[in-house]
């Protein structure tokens, strides 16, 4: 039900950002506030809790997010909170993300690699992807020192795995069947 909730929340406040002519500012906010509320994991239990009231919650979400978010941002959050949605805005933010995405053109890739990428070797992969997808790319970099070294890539919930941990854990993998 959870799901569901989320896509009809998420579809309909696209659909007024889309309107209200606000729509890359809307998306922009909505990422804002998913990494508060992930790094503030005690925020989205306080506005979850059955204990406090709406008002409570619409009043604390008014001094958290205060004048850094745009009014309708705001009153956004103080409907999930009234419907006891709140606890749905991670999911709802990501399908709101997919769907701005999508109008736009573009694609979120996640890039882990074992060390920093320079600017080049960053741009040269922005460009290699923005002309395989035919999208705009959005590249977001994690350093995973474990990969040893190559590229994973996550597209559109699918993973290309080129790191040299996979590798070696495939030959790992059938050195060990012949020797058994």
């Amino acid at each position: 039900m959870a799901g569901n909730a989320a896509d009809v929340y998420a579809q309909s406040f696209f659909e007024l950002a889309k309107e209200s002519g606000v729509l890359p500012e809307t998306a922009r906010e909505l990422t804002e506030i998913a990494v508060v509320m992930e790094g503030f994991p005690e925020l989205k239990r306080l506005l979850t809790l059955p204990t406090i009231t709406v008002p409570e919650k619409q009043d604390i979400i008014t001094k958290v997010f205060g004048e850094h978010i745009s009014e309708l941002s705001a009153n956004f959050l103080k409907v999930l909170a009234a419907k006891r949605r709140i606890g749905d805005f991670s999911k709802i933010s990501v399908i709101f993300q997919k769907k701005y995405n999508r109008s736009q053109n573009m694609i979120d890739v996640f890039v882990t690699s074992a060390a920093e990428l320079s600017d080049m070797q960053k741009e040269a992969l922005s460009e290699k992807l923005t002309k395989k997808y035919n999208k705009t790319v959005k590249l977001h970099f994690v350093l995973d020192p474990s990969l040893v070294g190559g590229l994973v890539l996550e597209i559109d919930g699918k993973k290309i795995d080129g790191s040299v941990k996979t590798k070696l854990d495939e030959i790992q993998t059938i050195l060990a069947a012949a020797t058994a």
